[in-house]
């Protein structure tokens, strides 16, 4: 069992404040700590269960938004409460084996997916993408199930199915990459497929040279799945409107 914590103190004027047009009671002000607990337990050998618990507290409160749905008068409702402490499950997975051959976790987990440091085009499944302020943050992981073959030493082989917010096994998506190790190179082959999407397929290496490291990785797709506002132009009589 271990964790890390981190305080936090924030306090926010605007220009007015500073010209003596305001006063302080408008200023936001906020004090609390957050931070994380880890757990790892190891039963008996070839078994391993982790789990992360981020935690939030906080003096003057949390605002966390609520949304119902009204079915007589078919209308959203909303409702703000405010809350002094919050829990969130941020992983939690099982790690077991099948003959030191096959390799499997299952659960709420963070994938390793990308070489570089920043930006991974290549990561396609963690829906918590790192910080750039803070790259080695923890994250909130996803729902799934991660299958690893290895062999010897030179070649990997990882699917995961991720079944993230997942109410049909049809609807859910599927990850596979490759990757093998050429001296001091590596090199990685991967793809995203899910149904009703666009698939999605990256590459990677990263090397040695010289005494620095390079690293690089990129995505390809026909298509993107991020929803884009689309212009469009409709006219009405003499006047269009957009």
């Amino acid at each position: 069992l271990s964790g890390e914590f981190r305080s936090q103190l924030n306090y926010a004027f605007t220009k007015d404040f500073l010209n003596c047009k305001t006063q302080s009671n408008t200023n936001p002000f906020s004090y609390g700590i957050d931070g994380d607990f880890f757990f790892n337990i190891r039963p008996q050998s070839g078994y391993r269960i982790y789990g992360d618990l981020w935690l939030f507290a906080s003096a003057t409160g949390m605002p966390v938004e609520h949304r119902f749905f009204d079915p007589l008068a078919q209308t959203p409702l909303f409702a703000i409460e405010t809350n002094t402490l919050l829990l969130k499950n941020k992983e939690l997975f099982l790690d077991m084996n099948i003959a030191n051959t096959v390799y499997l976790r299952m659960g709420k987990q963070v994938l390793k997916r990308g070489t570089t440091f920043f930006w991974n085009p290549i990561d396609l499944l963690n829906r918590e993408r790192k910080t750039f302020s803070d790259p080695n943050s923890t994250r909130e992981g996803i729902w799934g199930l991660k299958i690893h073959i290895p062999w010897r030493s030179s070649l990997n082989w990882y699917s995961f199915v991720d079944m993230t917010e997942c109410k049909q096994i049809e609807n859910s998506a599927v990850a596979s990459r490759i990757e093998w190790v050429i001296g001091n190179t590596e090199i990685g082959i991967s793809g995203w497929w899910k149904k009703s999407f666009v698939s999605v397929y990256g590459g990677d290496v990263s090397t040695r040279l010289m005494g620095f490291d390079i690293k690089a990785e990129c995505s390809i797709s026909y298509g993107d799945n991020r929803p884009l506002l689309k212009e469009d132009l409709v006219s009405y009589g003499m006047i269009t409107f957009t």
